[in-house]
């Protein structure tokens, strides 16, 4: 993908935050609630101009809206990676 795409940035600049609530996430997931994991997510989605769409369990990550497509991010155990879902 083209890295000066905004989603682009956005996957690259979340990536230590993503990784860090991921790992919160599996150690605390009896007693959060994952909505609460997209407060630091949020304003980073809103500054490309994006709308945030929900956060997932399985696998970690959340959905958003960019330019009239939806993308998601998500991290598992090996990966880090976003996708166009629409």
């Amino acid at each position: 993908m083209n890295e000066n795409k905004p989603t682009e940035k956005l996957f690259n600049d979340l990536e230590k935050l993503m990784i860090y609530l991921y790992e919160r996430w599996f150690d605390e997931h009896e007693f959060e609630n994952i909505s609460d994991y997209s407060t630091p997510i949020i304003p980073k989605v809103e500054e490309i101009g994006g709308k945030f769409l929900q956060m997932y369990k399985k696998p970690f990550g959340f959905s958003y809206q960019y330019d009239g497509k939806v993308y998601r991010i998500k991290v598992t155990d090996t990966i880090y990676s976003y996708e166009k879902i629409k």
